[in-house]
């Protein structure tokens, strides 16, 4: 006959007794989406295919904006809404798709909402931004 041990009182195994520590910072990776970014904010026609999230876009100035690799972080991103900040104002946006090119940091807006926050004749300011609540938008 076997002996028994119920699973409450047995000793972790060396692999399971470092995985506390590796949870842990894992999460204090995970609030890195809640802080402030900063970078170049861009315009591009988001209207010409669906985006690396796979939202179709209604049109160019769709209020939509495609983030840098670093931010996009591998599609977590998809369907976020942002809220940018450049010399002439500030607009939210939802996120459907990746700017393979752009620096961390970076946001590739439609054309709409880029031309509330700069003259599109600028053709790239600088920006800051932050994740926001999409309730309501």
């Amino acid at each position: 006959m076997s002996k028994r041990t119920s699973l409450t009182s047995r000793r972790p195994s060396r692999r399971l007794r470092f995985l506390p520590a590796i949870l842990a910072s894992s999460a204090i990776a995970a609030p890195a989406l809640a802080q402030s970014f900063s970078g170049d904010g861009t315009f591009y026609d988001p209207s010409v295919g669906v985006g690396a999230c796979g939202f179709e876009v209604p049109g160019a100035d769709a209020y939509v904006a495609a983030l840098n690799p670093d931010q996009f972080a591998e599609g977590a991103a998809c369907g976020r809404c942002i809220e940018v900040h450049g010399p002439d104002g500030s607009v939210v946006v939802r996120v459907i798709d990746l700017c393979p090119s752009c620096a961390s940091g970076s946001v590739d807006l439609g054309q709409g909402p880029f031309r509330e926050i700069a003259d599109p004749d600028q053709g790239r300011v600088p920006i800051t931004w932050d994740f926001v609540d999409c309730a309501g938008r």
